[in-house]
């Protein structure tokens, strides 16, 4: 970095993670003080785009889970700053290869990205939105704040959700609207978060139908921080 400091740049381009795979406790941390110390050397707002972390199966190096918590903090980060965009991945045929074979779709979905937040142009959504989330009874009615409309593989059922007490279980989602997706809640104990692709190499198949893939994330379903697109663990 300090080779071209000061000099003016437009945007950085971020793919990174793999390597923090067996620490993810405070990665997202550690990534928003590697932005602020380049915004800082740079003296400007340096728009950060970050290549979320594709499909990998690790075992048996890494614990399960870790790359789905690295690719949270990576959501989280990018949710908590405005000069920020993600590229989602998750579409990847990628569970054995670290080094993921549609390079030029994952460069086009980062072109947009640039293009959008340090150029204003393109789609506004950053691609760290998670959706908000509205109870009836049983039911959770999700509700995605994006201009398209959704689609999944199998018309409107939609898998890679989960709803989580003590432990997680697997919820079929509906598709209803163009943008919402309901989920009945399983049993009767009250869920504490909800998670969508929450694994190494999750098997979800949401997306937008004239973009890419919906994001992994975990959300509160409780209290203050009902929907707020936090981890309540």
């Amino acid at each position: 970095m300090f080779p071209l400091a000061p000099f003016g740049l437009k945007g950085v381009l971020w793919y990174q993670g793999e390597s923090d795979t067996h620490r993810p406790e405070g990665y997202a941390q550690r990534l928003t003080a590697l932005a602020a110390s380049w915004r800082k050397a740079f003296d400007q707002s340096l728009p950060m785009i970050v290549v979320q972390l594709p499909p990998f199966d690790p075992s048996p190096r890494t614990p399960p889970g870790h790359w789905a918590q690295i690719r949270e903090a990576q959501r989280r980060f990018v949710a908590d700053d405005p000069a920020a965009g993600l590229v989602v991945q998750i579409d990847q045929d990628s569970a054995t290869d670290l080094h993921p074979a549609k390079k030029a779709v994952v460069a086009e979905r980062a072109a947009e990205r640039a293009l959008s937040v340090a150029y204003g142009r393109g789609y506004t959504q950053s691609g760290a939105e998670v959706p908000r989330i509205a109870k009836a009874g049983r039911t959770l009615i999700l509700d995605y704040g994006i201009g398209d409309r959704l689609t999944a593989s199998d018309h409107r059922a939609v898998r890679g959700f989960e709803l989580c007490t003590d432990q997680c279980v697997a919820v079929p989602g509906r598709l209803t609207g163009r943008r919402r997706i309901e989920l009945t809640i399983p049993g009767p104990a009250a869920p504490r978060y909800l998670r969508y692709a929450w694994s190494d190499v999750p098997r979800a198949d949401l997306r937008a139908e004239h973009g890419g893939p919906s994001g992994p994330f975990t959300i509160c379903l409780h209290g203050d921080a009902m929907g707020a697109g936090v981890s309540c663990r």
